[in-house]
């Protein structure tokens, strides 16, 4: 077993996690994981028509067309009774039956009935209910927050959510008292404690007490930092709070555009005509208004595009990329996918383009590692664009903790992260591993008697765990502290921190000192009410060039809702 995929875990609620070459410490406590890089694969016993992957210690069962839900130790959880069952997320899982939705919790508890149209995911600890044509509110405990009588509801912005019923609307609380009335003829979410809205053919802004203030203008849009844009005689401007259009040392007729709208918090995208550019809050253009479209891109980039090929801009609005390609994909991990001349490649933030890869497909990159396929076979490549093993496999997943499902034929095995095979190409259904367990299938030999097919779980016994979860703030600050001097060049590309779905989260890091790096969270905090895994990947490495093990550790958090 490669000693990359040794995962060592702990929990804190400090905001100081520290690595050795054995050890992962935390505040509460640690464990050391002396693997012997073996997998136990287990026969399920229990018959179901079909087991589907493994997460959050569970995985779905299937019967006569129904689901449930089962522990590794085929304790089962809930009997199929359910038309569908969703992922868990914070905790509780989306449910149908019949046509109604409700909600399941990790026992297999009915948290709330099915008994709605449709039904959100919970978010803040509320979720959006449909039934009758109206949306409504509800708590996990299955109590209607906000009665079933809206006809939009907006997510909750400085705990407040715009509504709208019939043609008005207001505003309510996670209470569900309505705190402005349904008298607005429009109405744009809260920021920075103010909200703009449209009263009687009048705009202006109203702040969380109900005071209105009115602006001249035709159309509006929301203050940042100060600075919001409104139309008037058929144009759009900048003005600041007082109403003060904002000019710059040209004439004032250059001020004014077609359409104004934000980039960022310090930028605008302004239009003449059919083209785009950008202006500050001074209005002071800082990209010419020369583009066919300008898109906000994760990581504080943006994608210009002009006569439809794709270039790339900073947070400040300078052209790091010249248009030149097709298509530019979302940066993760200070990277990007391109497409070039019908080829797939990768730039980083600086905007230098690898070719090594010249690939007909290409994943953005997950732990480290890009799924490529080429010649109609697939593979991966690593930072530097090298190809990892060979591109011999007729299909793969994305890597998680370490490993990727790949399928050779019509067969599944899974690889490590050197392309080698662990486990051989003899299944014929695979998940991911989720906290060292996937499920493995064989297809039975006797269909014609209706013999189940031959499920299995498999178990990375090198990886250990903490059960412990760590509750943070939205804006929790995390520092990773190793016990020697570390190489800065080999941590960034190295450490991801995902949500429960796998997605990166835009984080931020920097250097303390040799030994401790800071995680910085998005610049609009982490989800409230989500989960979080902090996974370190491939090999840290100290200024001495020795590798700091371990390579691969994960440290799981959730976000408090409040």
């Amino acid at each position: 077993m490669n000693k990359s995929f040794k995962r060592y875990y702990a929990l804190g609620i400090g905001s100081c996690i520290f690595f050795s070459t054995l050890l992962f410490y935390g505040d509460i406590n640690s464990v050391s994981a002396q693997g012997n890089g073996s997998y136990v694969n287990t026969k399920i016993n229990t018959p179901f028509q079909n087991i589907y992957g493994y997460q959050d210690g569970l995985v779905r069962v299937q019967k006569n067309g129904l689901f449930g839900l089962m522990d590794k130790s085929e304790r089962i959880i809930t009997e199929p009774q359910f038309n569908s069952i969703d992922y868990f997320s914070s905790g509780i899982a989306k449910v149908k039956k019949g046509t109604k939705y409700g909600f399941i919790d990790k026992s297999g508890r009915v948290v709330v009935q099915p008994q709605f149209d449709e039904i959100s995911d919970f978010k803040e600890g509320l979720a959006q209910i449909y039934t009758g044509g109206k949306w409504g509110l509800i708590d996990k405990n299955g109590k209607i927050i906000l009665a079933p009588n809206f006809d939009n509801i907006s997510d909750f912005q400085e705990g407040i959510a715009r509504v709208k019923q019939g043609e008005k609307y207001g505003f309510v609380d996670k209470s569900g008292n309505v705190v402005q009335d349904l008298r607005f003829d429009y109405a744009y979410d809260f920021n920075d404690g103010i909200a703009v809205v449209k009263n009687k053919e009048q705009w202006g802004i109203i702040d969380k007490s109900g005071n209105f203030t009115q602006y001249d203008a035709e159309d509006m849009h929301p203050f940042q930092n100060g600075v919001a844009p409104v139309k008037r005689g058929g144009y759009w401007w900048l003005i600041d709070k007082s109403g003060k259009v904002i000019t710059t040392t040209n004439a004032v007729t250059a001020d004014k555009y077609d359409n104004i709208d934000s980039f960022n918090e310090d930028l605008f995208k302004v239009q003449r005509k059919d083209k785009w550019g950008l202006v500050d809050k001074q209005g002071e253009i800082i990209l010419d208004i020369d583009y066919e479209s300008i898109v906000p891109a994760n990581e504080g980039l943006g994608i210009i595009e002009k006569d439809g090929i794709s270039g790339l801009i900073d947070k400040t609005g300078k052209v790091i990329v010249k248009p030149r390609y097709q298509r530019i994909f979302d940066f993760q991990n200070g990277k990007a996918v391109v497409k070039l001349n019908d080829k797939y490649y990768f730039i980083d933030k600086s905007g230098e383009l690898n070719l090594k890869p010249k690939a007909d497909e290409m994943s953005s990159f997950k732990e480290g590692l890009a799924r490529i396929k080429s010649e109609n076979k697939y593979g991966f490549i690593d930072k530097d664009g090298e190809v990892v093993g060979t591109l011999r496999f007729d299909y793969v997943s994305d890597f998680n903790e370490g490993l990727a499902l790949a399928k050779v034929g019509d067969k599944w095995g899974i690889i490590n992260r050197k392309g080698n095979t662990v486990i051989p190409f003899d299944y014929d259904y695979g998940s991911t591993f989720d906290d060292g367990l996937a499920v493995l299938k064989k297809n039975s030999d006797n269909h014609e008697n209706d013999a189940p097919d031959d499920y299995s779980f498999l178990e990375n016994k090198n990886i250990k765990f903490m059960q412990d979860k760590v509750e943070v703030d939205s804006s929790k600050v995390w520092k990773i502290k190793f016990s020697k001097p570390i190489d800065e060049s080999t941590i960034i590309d190295n450490i991801e921190v995902q949500d429960d779905k796998g997605n990166v989260a835009d984080v931020s890091f920097q250097m303390e000192n040799s030994r401790t790096i800071v995680i910085k969270p998005p610049l609009s905090g982490y989800k409230k009410g989500e989960n979080y895994n902090i996974i370190i990947l491939n090999e840290i490495k100290s200024t001495s060039g020795e590798v700091i093990e371990p390579s691969v550790t994960s440290m799981k958090f959730s976000v408090k809702n409040n």
